[in-house]
């Protein structure tokens, strides 16, 4: 059975969100307070008013602006939220292990990744830019930025700012650093290649203990293999970053 949208006041159903926010705003303008559609349906799916306007950093509680992509309210204000953030998990690191200099740290693994050949900085449509450290994390902001038609690239954080610990089959320490923030999701997403068998039989078990060690944090996870984005798009309309459970879509 096909997911329907229902207008929060005149109840018609319509298959796509696409659609409904054309009728909301050719039918119910008068009830949107001059705010896009997608953002009065957000507000009163939610249980806001429908005329919220804005949201608030979870760092700050300062004002945060309405993503009409990911159709949620950033988390951060601005980019300096954004490096207070990546500096709130660096400084746990030195907290636990007493520098942030360990040869298999994600500060480290962060500086070798940026250096590889096949690292570099994509350039949105916008001007801005953001760092990627392989083509399938390029792909990825290619899809968004011209596919998707992002409304702010700062709120994809490249590699994401926070690392995971975990143990191998051998009892040996690790740390894994996704590729991938969406703040606004507070969505972690990894890009992986599935034909790879050389990499896949190497590298395949330390992979699933990464996996083990996102699911037990409180962030939601997304992994996409060989570049299937589409995954990405059904996972924006399920998505809710404001629940206390995590919600994780590994899926091939």
């Amino acid at each position: 059975m096909n997911k329907t949208y229902k207008c929060p006041y005149c109840k018609r159903s319509y298959l796509s969100k696409e659609a409904l926010y054309d009728h909301m705003e050719q039918n119910c303008k008068d009830q949107l307070y001059g705010l896009p559609a997608a953002q009065v349906y957000f507000n009163i799916r939610n249980r806001y008013f429908p005329n919220k306007e804005h949201g608030l950093s979870v760092i700050s509680g300062k004002i945060t602006p309405f993503n009409l992509t990911t159709e949620r309210y950033e988390r951060f204000a601005n980019e300096q939220e954004r490096q207070q953030y990546r500096e709130y998990f660096r400084q746990n690191m030195i907290k636990k292990y007493g520098k942030d200099t360990l040869l298999n740290d994600p500060e480290h693994q962060k500086a070798m990744l940026a250096n590889r050949k096949i690292s570099g900085t994509y350039t949105w449509k916008t001007g801005e830019e953001t760092t990627y450290t392989g083509s399938f994390e390029r792909r990825f902001l290619e899809y968004l930025d011209i596919e998707l038609d992002w409304s702010n690239p700062a709120d994809v954080m490249a590699p994401a700012p926070m690392y995971f610990e975990f143990k191998d089959d051998q009892g040996v320490s690790h740390f894994h650093i996704p590729d991938f923030y969406i703040t606004s999701l507070n969505l972690i997403i990894n890009i992986k290649s599935s034909e790879n068998e050389h990499y896949r039989l190497r590298d395949i078990d330390r992979e699933r203990f990464q996996d083990n060690a996102i699911k037990k944090s409180n962030f939601n996870y997304l992994k996409i293999y060989d570049n299937d984005f589409k995954r990405f798009d059904k996972v924006i309309t399920e998505i809710d970053p404001d629940k206390k459970y995590r919600q994780v879509f590994i899926a091939r």
